[in-house]
């Protein structure tokens, strides 16, 4: 059985209206206290400086066979923030790929990515 919090985070079925903020407040509480007993006995994190001369100062230019590719890897299932559900996307593919490719590239060569395609939407698994 789905649980209201599943509902409004698009699982199983549709999105309920109806999730008070306690209850969401609850929900994550215990996601958090869930992660922090499996993670207690981990060794903290180490960080080491990056070597001298390393960075990613140029990218490979993407091949419209390597966007394609990616495409067809694309898991069945959509963001709420996706402008095209992905479906739709995989059957125009063959149509899009061209210009996609085009702007993949554009912002690998200029580091320039526009805002509306730097956000997600997120969910807690």
């Amino acid at each position: 059985m789905w649980s209201t919090v599943d509902r409004l985070l698009g699982r199983g079925g549709r999105a309920c209206d109806y999730i008070s903020a306690d209850e969401l407040l609850i929900f994550f509480a215990n996601k958090v206290k869930q992660i922090q007993s499996t993670t207690s006995g981990a060794p903290l994190p180490t960080y080491r400086p990056v070597a001298p001369g390393v960075s990613f100062a140029e990218f490979t230019t993407l091949s419209s066979e390597e966007v394609a590719a990616a495409i067809t890897r694309l898991p069945d299932k959509s963001s709420a923030v996706d402008p095209i559900p992905v479906w739709v996307l995989k059957s125009v593919a063959d149509l899009l790929t061209p210009f996609l490719t085009y702007l993949f590239n554009c912002a690998l060569a200029t580091g320039y990515f526009r805002t509306c395609l730097k956000d997600s939407f997120v969910t807690p698994a």
